[in-house]
């Protein structure tokens, strides 16, 4: 579930930089890249490039599990000795 959701952000931060690329190929200054991502397309490219909360979710339930992982490791060790 985790790659769903970061192939989702990855595409997403592609379709940025791929519009940066093009909209800035006569120069790179400040202006420049304000002007760009200060039009429409480039506050919604921003605003879609942003971590979805499901994405911390997901983080949050597989650093859980792995946690769960390792207390039974710990038990089945303990019982080995």
């Amino acid at each position: 579930m985790i790659q769903l959701s970061e192939g989702g952000w990855r595409s997403r931060h592609e379709k940025l930089h791929n519009y940066l690329d093009v909209a800035l190929e006569q120069g790179d200054s400040i202006e420049q890249r304000y002007h760009v991502l200060a039009t429409p397309n480039g506050k919604r490219l921003l605003r879609n490039s942003i971590a979805v909360p499901q994405l911390y979710e997901r983080y949050a339930n597989a650093a859980k599990l792995s946690e769960k992982i390792i207390k039974r490791i710990d038990v089945l060790y303990k019982n080995a000795e």
